[in-house]
Order: C-alpha cells, then sequence, then structure tokens
C-alpha cells in the first residue's frame, strides 16, 4: 500500500518531502480529512503534528476553495506566521 497525503487534486505528494515524513513516521501521526487524504488543520494550518503546516490545495479541505489561488496564500502566510510566532519555545 502507497501511503502519502493526498492534495485536493487527487494525486498524492511524493519526493523528498514525502520521504521526510516517512522517515520520522510523522506521517502515521497525521490526522486526515476522511475521503479526502488531505491534512486536518487548526486554526494557524497546524496539522495534529505540532509545528507541521501545510497550505495550498492540502488546504482545502480546511479552509476552503480559496486556498488553491494565489489569493489565499497572503492569509496562510500571515495565519502560518501568527501561529508560528505565539507558540511558546
Amino acid at each position: 500500500m502507497r501511503v502519502g497525503l493526498k492534495n485536493y487534486m487527487g494525486s498524492i505528494a511524493d519526493g523528498p518531502e514525502m520521504s521526510t515524513l516517512c522517515a520520522g513516521r510523522l506521517i502515521e501521526r497525521i490526522q486526515l480529512h476522511p475521503g479526502s487524504g488531505c491534512p486536518v488543520l487548526s486554526a494557524h494550518f497546524e496539522s495534529s503534528v505540532p509545528g507541521l503546516h501545510f497550505a495550498s490545495s492540502s488546504a482545502v479541505p480546511s479552509y476552503g476553495r480559496k486556498m488553491r489561488f494565489v489569493s489565499g496564500a497572503s492569509y496562510a502566510a500571515h495565519s502560518i506566521t501568527q501561529g508560528a510566532l505565539s507558540r511558546t519555545v
């Protein structure tokens, strides 16, 4: 069985990013939306793995279709930045 995260277009993410997620077994800890295979995201685009954020088409099930477009990038960047700045180390 192929392990991976689906993006909203239905393809499975692959490449060096996936090998990083699989190597640390992080991929098994990411909560996914049923049926879409995309990660469930918090208010700051954070996945169920603390400090791991997703944007773009992976954010569509949590935030809506606008995330697929450039117009959603500004909102995502601001939200992720605010979430990261609010974290205590």
